[in-house]
């Protein structure tokens, strides 16, 4: 039982992860609408935002029960 309670809280923090990573991604790197595909061909390349893409591509790799 303890083993499944762990994997549940590991799961939990990667899919948190995850999403947090995503939704801070779209907000800061990639923002909606033509500026913010404007603002992207700058903004997407900068260590912030590699670090973004980093999170949310490890973290979907360890959402899983």
């Amino acid at each position: 039982m303890e083993s499944i309670a762990k994997t549940a809280v590991s799961a939990l923090i990667a899919y948190t992860a995850h999403y947090t990573g995503a939704k801070l991604y779209n907000h800061l790197c990639v923002p909606d609408g033509i500026l913010g595909y404007l603002q992207g061909m700058v903004s997407a390349g900068s260590p912030v935002c590699q670090a973004g893409i980093s999170v949310i591509s490890n973290t979907q790799e360890h959402i899983h029960l």
